[in-house]
């Protein structure tokens, strides 16, 4: 399943959940908190392509990883914060993991489309 097929399935959930929501009294549309079911939903129907290194969530991851490495950077060297060293230094561990990890073949179904990494991940 690719990316589309992955969000439409999240979309149908999302329908779904969100219509029990008001069916028990609770109405996302007045309480704020619709966007953030809907970003939470569509980054873990996403999730289980992680290991594809060219899917969306693992470009996403990677870009997120960029920021976080020249943000703690330039904190570092303004502030003089040397915990800013650490989250870099991750930042860059988890790059170098998820490139060893990730394949680009479609067989790539490992670990992120199990159950156990979908109630990890939750």
């Amino acid at each position: 399943m690719n990316a589309e097929g992955h969000l439409f399935v999240s979309g149908v959930f999302n329908i779904l959940f969100i219509c029990i929501m008001y069916l028990l009294g609770i109405n996302v549309f007045q309480m704020g908190i619709l966007f953030p079911i809907l970003l939470i939903f569509g980054i873990f129907s996403l999730l289980p392509d992680i290991d594809h290194s060219k899917s969306k969530i693992s470009g996403l991851l990677q870009i997120a990883m960029v920021l976080v490495i020249i943000y703690s950077l330039i904190t570092f060297f303004l502030a003089s914060k040397y915990f800013n060293l650490v989250f870099a230094l991750l930042a860059v561990i988890v790059l170098k993991i998820h490139s060893g990890y990730a394949e680009d073949s479609y067989d790539h179904r490992k670990f992120p489309h199990t159950i156990t990494f979908s109630l990890i991940s939750c």
